[in-house]
């Protein structure tokens, strides 16, 4: 019995799938094409740092901060299966994981919040919620995290001002001052008529960060004063800030699959050009415009927040949640580094 038309039938089956693994390397390396090519600068001058923890927990991350007094990273966000809301610690020094705390209310009951912004400080870890205010953590329970020990809520910081507020979207500390900042968009991501300013250049931002300085009275919520003192007016997309040593400001913009930004400003010398009245407040505003623009570099999809550290600025992408196959081809599972002076 001749079995030539086996033969042939095994031939054709293999052709077909030698075809169509083709077609999806094909497909592979030009979405691998498509998404780095308009970021190959940004790789060109950053170093991988590690890995993105949480990932293999669904985390999607957003949050991010490092303290250089335990030379640790802090990655926090919310689980894309609906789970607890958590915060991962990462070793600078061997650049592992060692340790996660889940967020909880007051009576332990499991938070469910997005986590765009965390920053510890002093004794608290700081971290937006989903309303106008800011939850605060005990820092030690986030600094000595196990495998997934449990951080109870010890109050919150309003972000209502005169008569105005603002839904934070991320968090900064620097010497003097909390900055907290709110995520415009259009048409999804709107934010009051009162957050509209147009700017030395001309331009109209549409969102607004508040700047609160510290204090030591006893009385004060968690040594911070409970009124802002000055405005940022902001353009839109800001996932993050930081502000460097000499006093610069960083932001971070993305949205979506598109190419992130991030864009270096100084306000230092421009004095503000408008003046925010709400309630009993009269707020100075500074912009964060073409005219304080001082660079800016394309960089991969997704970043969130940013955080600076000896000269170096490190940014963490949302892309690495499972939630995104892109980020596979993006190498947004990891975190990079760029130096400040090389952007």
């Amino acid at each position: 019995m001749s079995n030539k038309g086996g033969s042939k039938l095994k031939k054709a089956v293999l052709t077909v799938l030698i075809v169509i693994a083709s077609l999806v390397l094909i497909v592979f390396i030009g979405a691998r094409v498509y998404f780095r090519l308009p970021v190959l600068a940004y790789y060109s001058i950053s170093d991988k740092e590690f890995k993105i923890p949480g990932i293999s927990h669904k985390l999607v991350p957003q949050g991010f901060d490092y303290q250089e007094s335990n030379r640790t990273f802090y990655v926090g966000g919310y689980k894309s299966d609906g789970g607890t809301s958590a915060i991962y610690k990462v070793e600078q020094r061997t650049k592992s994981t060692t340790g996660f705390t889940y967020l909880a209310d007051s009576e332990g009951n499991p938070l469910k919040v997005h986590v765009g912004g965390i920053a510890m400080y002093d004794r608290y870890m700081f971290v937006t919620g989903d309303d106008a205010n800011i939850l605060v953590f005990d820092a030690l329970d986030f600094i000595n995290a196990g495998e997934g020990n449990t951080a109870k809520l010890l109050g919150k910081i309003s972000t209502k001002f005169g008569d105005d507020e603002i839904i934070p979207a991320w968090i900064h500390f620097t010497n003097d001052r909390m900055i907290v900042g709110e995520f415009y968009r259009e048409p999804n991501y709107k934010t009051p008529d009162t957050h509209v300013f147009k700017g030395p250049s001309g331009e109209e931002n549409h969102a607004i960060a508040l700047c609160y300085k510290f204090t030591h009275d006893h009385e004060a919520n968690f040594g911070i004063e409970s009124k802002p003192s000055e405005v940022y007016s902001l353009p839109g997309l800001v996932q993050g800030l930081a502000v460097n040593e000499d006093g610069k400001i960083w932001i971070s913009q993305s949205w979506g699959t598109a190419k992130s930004t991030i864009a270096c400003y100084d306000i230092s010398k421009s004095g503000p050009s408008a003046t925010m009245k709400t309630g009993d407040l009269e707020l100075p505003v500074y912009f964060l415009d073409s005219s304080t623009l001082k660079t800016y570099i394309y960089a991969p999809p997704m970043s969130e927040e940013i955080v600076i550290s000896n000269g170096r600025i490190y940014v963490i992408n949302e892309s690495a949640s499972g939630k995104y196959f892109f980020g596979k081809l993006t190498g947004g599972r990891w975190c990079y580094s760029t130096n400040v002076n090389s952007l």
